[in-house]
């Protein structure tokens, strides 16, 4: 059986750069530590992550650990923040509740959100070979 972990970036540090280069914070750096250690036990086949710093940043630890590639994937990218707040905990619910919904005409949830996740799920073969496209993750 394959077995899917999804692990969110570490806390970035917005002072700095764009949206898909900013770097970790501090206390990011702390966090990156602290999942790798929780992790630690778990050996993975193979890991997929967004291009962005953060992201290839916080599992840094974990593919280094295990001597592991990264595949990356811009379909995994974080939407933009327009910087209005609605980034809210609040909002983050109603987006993954329903994927049509949007705040916003410019800022919308994609609805092929779960399309990206199911189709790395079809064509990614990992190093033993095994395919994933039997695996549902919705």
């Amino acid at each position: 059986m394959t077995e899917l972990y999804f692990v969110r970036h570490a806390q970035p540090d917005y002072r700095q750069g764009v949206n898909s280069t900013f770097t970790l914070s501090a206390e990011g750096m702390q966090d990156r530590m602290k999942a790798a250690e929780i992790l630690s036990d778990i050996r993975f086949d193979a890991v997929v992550s967004s291009p962005y710093r953060r992201s290839l940043d916080t599992i840094e630890p974990i593919i280094s650990a295990q001597g592991l590639k990264v595949k990356t994937d811009i379909r995994l990218r974080e939407r933009d923040n327009p910087g209005d707040g609605s980034n809210s905990r609040e909002m983050f619910i109603k987006r993954w509740a329903d994927f049509n919904f949007h705040a916003k005409k410019k800022h919308r949830s994609d609805p092929r959100h779960t399309e990206r996740i199911q189709g790395q799920n079809r064509s990614y073969r990992n190093p033993r070979n095994r395919s994933l496209n039997n695996n549902k993750l919705f």
